[in-house]
């Protein structure tokens, strides 16, 4: 997924348009993955929750976030009922199709042992 582009799994981080506004928050660093309900930063294409978005933008990509749009950015959160914490969204499949906005998978370790009711899954062994 490119900047700008929009799909039915996601679409950009933005407050209502009101009319003469121009200060309405409309963020090209986050999108949301709408049937995970976890922001996906566009540059290092990863889930990240709520609670850690405005500060990874911060740190991260030396963005600039007005009180005012961290207040529109807390309403779109809570009006779209994002998770706070990326481990709080729902696990994909192991082996299904790659998450929208998310960077390709890499190889690891899942659980094979009950594969329809654990999704768990690491990268390297040790921590399996």
């Amino acid at each position: 997924m490119t900047k700008g582009e929009e799909s039915s799994e996601v679409q950009p981080v933005q407050g209502e348009e009101s009319e003469g506004n121009d200060k309405d928050f409309r963020s090209t660093w986050l999108c949301l993955h709408k049937k995970l309900l976890v922001l996906i930063c566009r540059q290092c294409e990863m889930g990240v929750g709520s609670a850690d978005a405005l500060g990874h933008a911060t740190k991260q990509h030396g963005a600039a976030i007005s009180g005012e749009e961290r207040k529109v950015f807390r309403a779109f959160c809570a009006e779209h009922k994002v998770c706070q914490l990326p481990e709080q969204a729902p696990i994909p499949q192991a082996g299904g199709p790659p998450v929208k906005g998310i960077a390709a998978p890499v190889s690891g370790y899942s659980c094979r042992a009950d594969p329809l009711n654990c999704r768990y899954s690491v990268r390297d062994w040790q921590t399996l």
